[in-house]
């Protein structure tokens, strides 16, 4: 049961890789697995050995590395007792032991403490260029610097070419100089498409390893057993793939899509990372000239410096940004330049264009130009927005359909319209119009014999003592001539005939200008012009006689005041009053009354 101890115990002879188990159903497979093992018997250890060399040497006529040989010159020694001589077949299985030579080990870093150069790591094992084309070899990119001698590590790799593969490569391959060769020394996944590869490696002893490998998650050999059992290699090893399309290579366990198949698997480095590098790289360093070129452009904020440094693997972050005369453009880093940091932004002028600097700048970067390097993007069609307009004028013709209802000056209803003969429509009219009056009075004016023109119909006439509004019932000829500057006293109410409401008149141009950018939502913008007729129309004034013109001024209307309301009038009883009233006040007041 769980939590149980057990004893291991191995056939006679053999020995075991642990004493006491602990069940645990929750632990790997191999945590639970105890190996019985053929102990390593050394020849030097076994009684009788040293004996068995010298007389073997002796019988052959030759000496053993291994033993101290048969020593021509000790005549006491050229005769060996063979009854003394003990015969052990381990003597035939043992193994023995160098003691010549001396070998050092230098311990691998654990992956806690491996430094990694960001994603500057990745790189070509071989000149090549990615390609899909089926005859062209992929292209062998991986990290060479890392180097694997020990533990269970995993990492990720978007692929996005055809006929990829993700794995592992050792000390001995050759990137396909030697074909058949490479296959004993790389450890790659199935060829696949587009997808997630995930590579795994277990690292069981020095030159024995296993490897897993996922895509999409799913494990080849369903997660169970390894997809290349153990095996031997060449070591170290290090992360690699065939490529023929972009990459994202993703080491940090935050950043992982899937999981690794047990808990021991651990990244290649636990320090701070970037969560995704792709290849070909995003960021890239220049030096002689320190200038961005080809794909690559130039930063130009403290930003994109700081991420691209770090991105890149550079030692420094911290972006000093302000005037470096004499210096790269943009970001730059110099480890050696002593301007305050390592990594800068900056803000002067690019040193193919700039002047001699002041503070003798200039002559420092002359003498550290070769330790500067341009810390620069590469172009990425995806990340760069390209602006298309596209600008279409119209001309379109816009019907502006006349009003049904028109008041007009000139005494005559214009073209297109009739006088309103009807008393209902004629104050609905008005009401319509904004008019101040809106009750119709019925009038009989105008027609043949008549002085002043008065039109037919419904008409307004604010100067009108009996009101404004009127209908006209006279029934009489209108042959009345009515003449530019003629007073006419009325503006007549009229309304649009059928024709002109369906024909069309009068038509205005509109421009019409839109724009249209790409790629975004798409943007209209209307500016519409009017075509403008500029018609002078001559108002004339009329006067509200209802019969004869009786001033000389017509301009003037001349009012009949009543008795009362004349001035003299009011002036001569306001003096009647005063002598009236005060007059007897007066004379009593200065005693005039006393000698009358």
């Amino acid at each position: 049961e769980s939590g149980d101890v057990c004893t291991v115990q191995c056939p006679e002879g053999m020995n075991t890789s642990t004493v006491n188990l602990t069940c645990d159903l929750s632990a790997p497979l191999e945590e639970r697995t105890a190996v019985c093992e053929v102990p390593t018997i050394y020849c030097n250890d076994l009684p009788g050995y040293a004996a068995y060399v010298q007389y073997m040497a002796a019988i052959n006529g030759s000496g053993n590395g291994s033993g101290a040989g048969f020593n021509e010159s000790n005549e006491s020694n050229n005769t060996v007792n063979e009854s003394t001589i003990i015969f052990d077949p381990l003597f035939m299985t043992c193994v023995v032991e160098a003691t010549s030579t001396t070998t050092t080990t230098i311990p691998p870093a654990s992956d806690e403490d491996r430094f990694l150069y960001g994603c500057s790591e990745l790189q070509q094992f071989r000149p090549g260029e990615l390609s899909t084309d089926p005859q062209v070899p992929p292209l062998p990119v991986g990290m060479p610097g890392v180097q694997l001698q020990s533990g269970a590590y995993y990492y990720e790799v978007i692929l996005e070419g055809p006929w990829e593969q993700v794995g592992w490569v050792d000390a001995e391959w050759t990137a396909g100089a030697e074909p058949e060769r490479d296959k004993e020394h790389q450890f790659f996944s199935a060829n696949g498409g587009p997808g997630i590869v995930g590579a795994a490696v277990f690292v069981r002893g020095r030159g024995l390893a296993e490897f897993w490998f996922s895509r999409d998650g799913e494990w080849q050999g369903g997660g169970v057993v390894a997809s290349i059992p153990t095996t031997e290699f060449s070591p170290p090893l290090s992360p690699a793939a065939l490529l023929r399309g972009r990459s994202t290579w993703v080491l940090p366990y935050s950043d992982w899509t899937y999981f690794p198949p047990l808990v021991r698997y651990k990244p290649i480095t636990q320090r701070a990372y970037p969560s995704a590098c792709r290849y070909p790289l995003d960021y890239g360093v220049f030096g002689s000239p320190p200038t961005c070129r080809g794909v690559f452009e130039q930063l130009n904020s403290s930003v994109e410096c700081s991420d691209a440094a770090f991105h890149f693997g550079l030692e420094d972050w911290t972006v000093t940004q302000k005037e470096f005369p004499g210096w790269p453009g943009g970001c730059f880093y110099c480890s050696i330049c002593d301007l305050s940091g390592n990594l800068y932004l900056n803000n002067a002028t690019d040193i193919r264009e700039q002047e001699i600097g002041f503070d003798g700048q200039t002559n420092l970067f002359e003498y550290t130009a070769n330790q500067t390097l341009a810390v620069c993007r590469r172009r990425d069609p995806s990340r760069t927005v390209t602006v298309t307009t596209t600008t279409a004028t119209d001309i379109v013709k816009v019907t502006l359909m006349p009003p049904l209802y028109s008041r007009f000056a000139v005494g005559v209803c214009g073209i297109g319209y009739v006088p309103i003969t009807s008393h209902a429509e004629c104050e609905a009219v008005a009401t319509e119009l904004g008019l101040p009056d809106t009750t119709a009075r019925n009038v009989t004016l105008g027609g043949d014999g008549s002085l002043i023109y008065w039109p037919p119909g419904c008409f307004h006439c604010g100067m009108c003592d009996a009101g404004s509004l009127f209908l006209n019932i006279n029934n009489g000829s209108w042959d009345f001539d009515v003449q530019e500057g003629d007073a006419v006293p009325a503006e007549p109410l009229c309304r649009a005939t059928p024709e002109i409401l369906t024909t069309g008149v009068p038509t205005t141009t509109v421009l019409i200008t839109s724009t249209t950018t790409t790629p975004g939502e798409e943007v209209e913008t209307t500016i519409i012009f009017y075509e403008t007729t500029v018609e002078t129309t001559t108002v004339m004034q009329v006067i509200d006689v209802m019969g004869l013109v009786v001033c000389e001024d017509p301009y003037e209307e001349v009012v009949t005041l009543n008795w009362w309301e004349r001035i003299e009038v009011i002036l001569g009883g306001v003096a009647g009053i005063i002598l009236c009233c005060c007059c007897p006040c007066c004379c009593w007041f200065f005693g005039v009354c006393d000698f009358v």
